[in-house]
């Protein structure tokens, strides 16, 4: 049971529900999709991932898509891949960069009822990204935290399908401008959680 006077620990249905729905939005002349699809690791692909002290593995991982496109097509794909640990009553988001991976159709990581596979050859790299989830009220929350060069913090929450972000480093809010997000639902495969 969390301490009185904070946040109660978001469960792992309420996480997946609020804030894994697969998003996207315009930047100046780009498109950008981001889909979420549950992936399976083969067992030497979990025992590669090194965890922060205290974290413990749940053995549930999403892998996070981010295609851009022009009016020519597709412009670019990032992958990563989000670790569910737990500490206490707490559950977190461990994010690694996914690296020798080729990208996935989309439809496929939408529509695919049972967790997608990762290549083989795939390995993983520390992004330096670690996000905390709390439940207030009616809302699921982030609070995520960046080590990177320049360190910062951010915080998240869908509603009214639309995904809310801000970060803050330690000056201050960099660009408050962050572009309009529309959810539009969760891949089946994460659905299946239910």
């Amino acid at each position: 049971m969390s301490k009185k006077g904070m946040p109660q620990p978001a469960t792992l249905r309420q996480i997946i529900t609020d804030l894994f729905q697969n998003e996207k939005f315009d930047v100046n002349e780009l498109k950008y999709l981001i889909t979420f699809s549950q992936v399976k690791l083969t067992d030497i692909q979990k025992s590669s991932v090194i965890y922060p002290l205290g974290l413990n593995p749940i053995d549930y991982f999403i892998i996070y898509q981010t295609d851009s496109f022009n009016d020519y097509g597709l412009v670019s794909t990032d992958l990563k891949l989000v670790s569910f640990v737990r500490k206490g009553e707490y559950l977190y988001g461990y994010y690694l960069d996914v690296n020798n991976q080729p990208r996935y159709d989309i439809e496929i990581l939408k529509n695919s009822c049972l967790p997608v596979e990762l290549s083989v050859d795939s390995f993983f790299s520390n992004s330096r990204y670690l996000e905390l989830y709390n439940r207030l009220g009616e809302y699921t929350l982030i609070l995520g935290l960046s080590s990177e060069t320049i360190a910062s913090a951010s915080l998240q929450y869908s509603h009214n399908c639309k995904y809310y972000y801000e970060e803050t480093f330690s000056d201050g809010i960099h660009n408050n401008d962050e572009p309009l997000t529309r959810l539009t639902g969760l891949s089946k495969n994460l659905q299946n959680l239910f």
